[in-house]
């Protein structure tokens, strides 16, 4: 996913009225997916349902396909994130 440029993903209404937020940047809708895979992937397995959620929402606040491809294919077990590279990326 290198080619994200941080450009903003605006948010519709009903999530700004909800939540207080307009937008994220690009980076942040990946990063927030990741986060939310992981811990689906917690008991070792992202099921379908679970993917199905994140998509779903994910589509509803705009997020574009090309992030959703990613989390399709994204390696979501806990034990990957023990490696302090990874960790320092996620952070940033």
């Amino acid at each position: 996913m290198s080619n994200l440029s941080g450009k903003k993903v605006e948010f519709p209404e009903f999530y700004q009225q909800t939540y207080g937020l307009s937008y994220a940047d690009e980076i942040a809708t990946l990063k927030y997916g990741y986060a939310m895979l992981t811990i689906a992937g917690a008991d070792g397995e992202v099921s379908e349902a679970e993917m199905n959620w994140l998509i779903n929402h994910q589509r509803s606040i705009n997020v574009p396909e090309e992030i959703i491809e990613a989390y399709k294919v994204h390696t979501y077990e806990l034990q990957a994130y023990y490696q302090p590279e990874i960790v320092c990326r996620l952070l940033l």
